[in-house]
């Protein structure tokens, strides 16, 4: 009686929102369960157009957790407490289900189970499942079998199954105490049908994450992203990086390029509950009549991030852009104190304080390495641009933006300034002092913007070299397009 009032009650509660029709929302047979510790409740599910529902969070492990078989979500109590588990499908319907659990300190009678007790995979694909250890001891995997169709990796109470081939399999996970799960695993033969090793992903702003892409095909493209406010992507080959902006979800769509052949991946974005704050605090000197960089960076909050002046002066000659970099030639010597507002996207603010001291000077300083030099510096590469360096932070995304470590030279930079600006993927705009090529055209990736290099001798006369240029991408284009390079134009000096 009570599954069918609770039923009823939300039936007429969505009925009473104008404009939306019953079949837009997972319905459930109950909103909340009252339990005691050990023993379990059932809640059936009903999907909008038979979608398939998964559990995409618990927020307390210890006092309850679920399990999800046929749109059925059976509720087991561990300790007294509350607990809130949500259900989605992968349209983004979702349904919350409070659950209240008494009696007990310990809950249930000692066993070990799976967030999902039965999973179905294609070849190639993996998924991660999450192990619940109701008992005394610590959880190990004991057994797969047979070891040619899965292979699993136990990290914590996070277990990754593996597909290699089609066939029924078990993974078996047992406590030091005795007590054992079971996992059962379906994987299905895929053949020139495009996969992703992941179809569910959860990431806070800021993360991102590699997906490889299976089917066998030579380029892939995306052809949908629900929500690009939350997600945004970019394709390397046989990899799909997803790059998780603003707290949301989005459903993300893979099609091969020959063929019409998809698959799509669910992304939850989480937002931050924690205030930004500065990463940088503190500037190098600078001098009068040489060029100045520095790249403040931030953490915490909700990216991205607003760098705006709030107090005092900068010297003559330099800027502060949004996205936090100061650069140009100072003017005048002296010692500058301001204060810059950093902003997070939800909006929360945070100040800090700042010293700038310019020394005298009256020439320009002399380049230690041309723009666009890539310099090996005790495991470090960094790109020159006019006396400062800007580093790579791994090999993958200095590879993804086409450099080759052949071109690369060993050096000091202890006296190259730090631009502070680090080179995390290529999902972004070459860094400044690239020579990038267009078609036939070879561009300098100035502060600026792009400066289009006329004649080969003017390249030359401004310290390019063939071996530094790499190919552009769309993001070096959206870049404005300055006026044509001239010999020993001061632009690059």
């Amino acid at each position: 009686m009570k599954k069918s009032l609770g039923f009823l009650a939300l039936v007429s509660m969505i009925a009473l929102l104008p404009g939306m029709a019953l079949a837009d929302f997972l319905q459930v047979s109950q909103t909340s369960v009252s339990i005691s510790a050990g023993s379990s409740a059932s809640v059936t599910t009903y999907p909008p157009n038979n979608l398939t529902v998964n559990i995409t969070s618990i927020t307390n492990v210890n006092v309850a957790y679920g399990l999800i078989n046929n749109n059925i979500l059976t509720i087991y109590g561990l300790s007294a407490g509350t607990s809130q588990i949500t259900v989605c499908t992968y349209a983004q319907h979702c349904a919350t289900i409070n659950a209240t659990v008494s009696g007990g300190s310990g809950g249930g009678s000692g066993q070990v189970s799976f967030s999902q007790s039965n999973i179905t995979l294609n070849t190639g694909q993996n998924l991660t499942v999450t192990v619940y250890n109701n008992t005394s001891g610590s959880i190990y995997v004991s057994s797969v079998s047979p070891s040619n169709v899965v292979s699993a990796n136990l990290s914590g109470n996070n277990l990754t199954v593996y597909a290699n081939n089609s066939g029924s399999a078990s993974v078996v996970v047992c406590s030091s105490t005795g007590t054992c799960g079971t996992l059962n695993v379906t994987v299905n033969q895929v053949n020139n049908q495009v996969s992703l090793s992941q179809t569910n992903v959860a990431l806070s702003s800021g993360q991102n994450v590699a997906i490889t892409i299976f089917g066998g095909y030579s380029s892939y493209y995306v052809s949908n992203n629900s929500n690009s406010n939350a997600v945004s992507t970019s394709i390397s080959g046989n990899t799909l990086w997803l790059f998780a902006q603003n707290q949301g979800t989005s459903s993300v769509t893979v099609c091969a390029s020959s063929v019409n052949q998809c698959a799509t991946v669910f992304m939850n974005v989480t937002g931050s509950t924690s205030n930004p704050y500065f990463l940088v605090t503190s500037l190098n000197n600078a001098q009068v009549n040489n060029y100045y960089s520095a790249q403040l960076s931030a953490s915490g909050g909700n990216p991205p991030y607003t760098f705006l002046l709030s107090s005092g002066t900068l010297p003559s000659g330099l800027f502060l852009n949004s996205n936090g970099f100061i650069g140009g030639t100072p003017t005048t010597s002296g010692n500058y104190n301001f204060t810059i507002r950093l902003t997070d996207n939800a909006g929360r603010a945070v100040f800090q304080n700042f010293n700038l001291n310019v020394t005298g000077g009256s020439v320009l300083g002399t380049s230690i390495y041309k723009n666009g030099t890539l310099v090996n510096d005790q495991g470090t590469v960094w790109i020159i641009y006019k006396n400062t360096k800007s580093g790579f932070a791994n090999y993958q995304a200095f590879s993804d933006l086409g450099y080759k470590i052949s071109n690369v030279i060993g050096g000091s930079t202890a006296s190259v300034n730090n631009s502070g600006f680090v080179i995390t993927h290529s999902n972004q705009a070459h860094p400044w002092g690239t020579w990038i090529k267009s078609g036939s055209t070879v561009y300098f990736v100035h502060e600026a913007g792009l400066i289009p290099i006329p004649t080969y001798d003017i390249f030359l006369n401004n310290g390019g070299e063939d071996k530094n240029v790499v190919f552009g991408n769309s993001f070096d284009f959206n870049k404005s397009q300055q006026s044509l390079m001239t010999y020993s134009d001061s632009r690059l000096r």
